[in-house]
This record gives C-alpha cells, structure tokens and sequence, in this order.
C-alpha cells in the first residue's frame, strides 16, 4: 500500500491532498465525523453495539462502497434474512 493510499486523520491525501468532497459538503462531513468519533468512545453506545455483533472499525470510503454496492447485487432472499436480524 502506497503512502498516500489512505487519507490522515482530517481526511487529507499526501502533503499538498485536500478532502475530495463539494465544499457544500464540507460542514456536514465535520460534524459527521465529529459524531462518529464522540460515540465510537461513548461506553454505552460501544456496548449495544457490541451486544448486536456491530463492528467499529472505521472502513476507507472506496471498501465501503465496494461493501455497499455488494449488498445491491445479493439475494434477495438474504437481503431479507439480514432485515429480520437487524430488527
């Protein structure tokens, strides 16, 4: 893996990188990110999660598109079976 193949920790590609995101969306992703950090150490949200066998472990935005667009090709039948676990 390239030195640059990950963002650091404000999101930022190599020294000179910005954020590759509209600058509309720059506020909203803030506090998207904000939030996400208060409750990955919040106790009580990191003990329901794990009482749900929910993982926290932050995920790069390409894998999780690659997760994402997995679920759009699955069964449909096993689309259903993991909405009747999630409830």
């Amino acid at each position: 893996m390239q030195m640059y193949d990950l963002p650091d920790a404000r999101g930022h590609f190599g020294p000179y990188g910005g954020v590759f995101v509209a600058e509309t969306l720059v506020h909203a992703l803030d506090e998207l990110r904000a939030a996400y950090e208060r409750y990955r150490k919040d106790p009580e949200f990191v003990a329901e999660a794990k009482k749900g066998n929910f993982e926290l472990t932050p995920v790069a935005g390409e894998e999780l598109e690659r997760i994402v667009n997995g679920f759009f090709k699955a069964d449909p039948l096993v689309v259903n079976k993991l909405r009747e676990l999630l409830k």
